[in-house]
């Protein structure tokens, strides 16, 4: 429908063309938007307010900036909306990463609390 939502902009043909191919490739990974989202907010939830917030940036100003800067130059205005779905890849790649390593925490933590409570209960025998 992108061609639809740039009609309730303009009646400019050629701007529709434009502004429907950018939403495709804007709106390509936006989605996938959520699990980063829901995954900054994890972590602000179990008291890591560095890690949310540095979560919270990496979108928008960690690849985000640095794409648009860089992928203009060579892929032109392609290389703008490209910017977007590339700078949520790498926001959801960096999000992945510290949920899996902060989830294999919490196992380690809750086995080893289970092993000390086992011992604890068999010394009492």
């Amino acid at each position: 429908m992108p061609r639809q939502i740039a009609f309730l902009f303009t009646d400019n043909e050629e701007l529709i063309g434009l502004a429907a191919r950018a939403l495709r490739i804007v709106l390509l990974l936006f989605p996938l938007v959520g699990f980063q989202i829901v995954t900054s907010n994890f972590f602000q939830s179990i008291g890591m307010a560095k890690k949310a917030i540095f979560l919270s940036l990496t979108r928008q100003m960690l690849f985000l900036i640095p794409f648009l800067l860089i992928l203009p130059r060579i892929y032109g205005d392609t290389g703008v909306w490209m910017s977007m779905p590339l700078a949520d890849t790498a926001a959801i790649v960096v999000a992945s990463v510290m949920l899996t390593r902060q989830l294999r925490k919490f196992r380690s933590h809750m086995q080893s609390d289970t092993n000390n409570a086992t011992n604890q209960s068999s010394d009492n025998r």
